[in-house]
């Protein structure tokens, strides 16, 4: 991409903010940068709820931004109003995630395709069949199915139609809201050529939202990732899977999976008893009666591996104690758990890292691994809680880290490692990491190497 060449629609520092109960606030989306070049994809992939839809809405002006601007060809759109705000819609029109939400059901599709044309008094009441049948071939559908409506179409077919209301007003850019994703594979690899197709044609600038890398490296010039609300890397879409598909190299270089059950129970399995197996896979652990998976572990010998539950016990034991089983067994009993306990997750327990568990009102306790030494299978108490809270995460981190994640009702949790020194953590609840109202609770949380962030 040249460096000379202008962008058609541009976002300079947006933040989007949504008020929440007690005054405060939600930042869906913080200081956002990005640029949409005629005839080119970018690519927007992250999480559910990092901000994707909402930054899109604000582009096609369905949501005013809190901060920041909007330029298309160089003018600022966020300063439109009246007239002015309503022409420049021709400009960016938007393909939603389900069609059949976005069109009026008692409208055939001749309607609807034209009713954007009729509103800019663009074409007249008698154009109407003909144009609905040009948008109509144009997207590879029937002339006859402008006589009907959108409940007598298949999903791919009803998304053909919302391509089609986008194109008809010619606009320079076209955002697709995870357009594909409720459409089987088949249909989605079409919708994804014609959309190709017409880009090609008409030199429309696409915005699409995904969350299949594989199908956004297949379309896309650029790729933005974004993360709570930031754009943490933006990559040339071939580069895309070759940095965040799973590194099967992880798998090769392991010696065991360390299989780990909500009932305690740990299984650790020879790699190669799982290479050249037949397709359907084979039983890895048999789980007992309400017994479920929790996490699987690469292991290649030497590690100590650390459970935790969700009452604030945890064990930490040296792989080897547990002995490698060949397939279809239950496992051995990794700790014996109270009444109403269950383990929430494991980890690989470095010698140079810390043990961190999260409870669920926001504290935060760390205790060396070394500390968990010696003690017997029912594990040792890693702190006290709150009535009604409990530990939802368990992670390894070192003082240049930070975590970061989200509660249940939107509110941003980053906290640097450091702050929760072993010392402030001797304490029967550990260190306060974000003060939550009541009634919300640590949905998600993880750990960001100081480098990655950098």
């Amino acid at each position: 991409m040249s460096k000379e060449e202008r962008p058609i629609l541009e976002a300079k520092h947006v933040t989007k903010k949504f008020p929440l109960a007690n005054g405060k606030e939600l930042i869906a989306n913080d200081d956002i940068s990005l640029k949409f070049y005629k005839g080119q994809t970018l690519g927007i992939v992250g999480e559910s709820g990092c901000g994707k839809s909402t930054f899109m809405r604000m582009m096609v002006q369905l949501e005013k931004p809190t901060s920041g601007k909007i330029f298309f060809k160089e003018k600022d759109i966020t300063k439109m109003k009246g007239e002015e705000l309503r022409a420049n819609r021709r400009n960016v029109q938007m393909v939603f995630q389900n069609p059949a939400t976005s069109f009026n059901p008692k409208m055939k599709v001749r309607d609807i395709i034209c009713e954007p044309l009729m509103n800019f008094g663009l074409i007249k009441k008698k154009e109407k069949d003909a144009i609905a049948r040009k948008y109509l071939e144009m997207v590879e559908l029937p002339g006859d199915f402008v006589d009907r409506y959108p409940h007598n179409m298949s999903g791919g077919q009803q998304q053909r139609v919302g391509i089609a209301r986008a194109i008809a007003l010619e606009p320079e850019i076209i955002f697709c809201d995870e357009s594909t994703s409720a459409l089987d594979v088949s249909v989605q690899k079409t919708i994804l050529e014609l959309l190709v197709k017409l880009q090609k044609e008409k030199q429309i600038a696409l915005g699409f939202i995904c969350h299949d890398l594989a199908m956004i490296s297949s379309i896309a010039h650029q790729v933005a990732v974004m993360y709570m609300g930031n754009i943490v890397e933006i990559l040339p879409g071939e580069k895309v899977t070759e940095l965040y598909d799973i590194d099967d190299s992880e798998v090769d270089t392991a010696k065991y999976l360390f299989m780990v059950t909500k009932f305690g129970y740990v299984k650790k399995t020879s790699v190669d008893e799982y290479r050249n197996i037949r397709q359907n896979g084979l039983i890895a652990i048999k789980l007992r009666e309400n017994d479920s998976l929790v996490t699987v572990l690469h292991v290649s010998g030497g590690e100590k591996v650390f459970l935790a539950t969700k009452k604030g016990m945890g064990i930490c034991f040296p792989e080897e104690e547990v002995r490698a089983m060949g397939r279809a067994t239950g496992g051995v009993r990794g700790i014996d758990l109270g009444r109403d306990d269950e383990v929430i997750g494991a980890v690989i327990a470095e010698p140079d890292r810390d043990i961190i568990t999260i409870s669920s009102d926001g504290q935060a306790k760390r205790n060396p691994v070394s500390s968990y030494r010696a003690q017997s299978r029912n594990g040792k108490g890693t702190r006290n809680f709150k009535r009604g809270y409990e530990v939802v995460a368990v992670i390894t981190a070192v003082d240049d880290d930070d975590l970061v994640g989200v509660s249940e009702k939107g509110v941003t949790i980053k906290v640097s490692v450091a702050d929760i020194s072993t010392k402030k953590s001797r304490g029967s609840q550990g260190v306060s990491i974000q003060n939550l109202e009541e009634g919300d609770r640590v949905a998600s949380i993880d750990v960001i190497p100081k480098d990655d962030e950098e």
